[in-house]
């Protein structure tokens, strides 16, 4: 089963992104487009706890980060982490990180190996 599910948190203005199985550049972008198109929240965590990343590598970090830019004004002032336990996923979403800085994303990015460290980052 390869989809990402959806969880909303209104007291912590947060959704969390939660891919399971193969994480593509297509399903990554409709779970994009899906969240912003139903008002998202400021901030943003995704849980790659159970994703698997083998298709995901840096050219397409660079077209998710494009088409994720383009709508970041939706949310400004908002924070999105990634949460990822295993070093190639956890290494990958550091490259999105470096990547949204050098292009002057407006939204900062974070990586974390816990659900726990990456809330108290958005809750600071």
């Amino acid at each position: 089963m390869n989809e990402v599910t959806r969880t909303t948190d209104a007291s912590r203005d947060l959704t969390v992104l939660k891919p399971i199985g193969l994480l593509t550049v297509n399903l990554a972008i409709e779970a994009i487009d899906g969240w912003y198109a139903d008002s998202p929240t400021a901030n943003l965590i995704w849980d790659l706890t159970d994703a698997d990343l083998t298709a995901i590598d840096a050219d397409k970090i660079k077209r998710i980060l494009r088409h994720a830019k383009t709508l970041a004004h939706h949310r400004e002032g908002g924070r999105s982490a990634f949460v990822i336990a295993g070093d190639l996923g956890f290494g990958l979403s550091r490259m999105y990180g470096t990547l949204a800085e050098a292009v002057d994303h407006p939204i900062p990015h974070r990586v974390f190996r816990t659900m726990d460290e990456a809330l108290q980052w958005i809750e600071s």
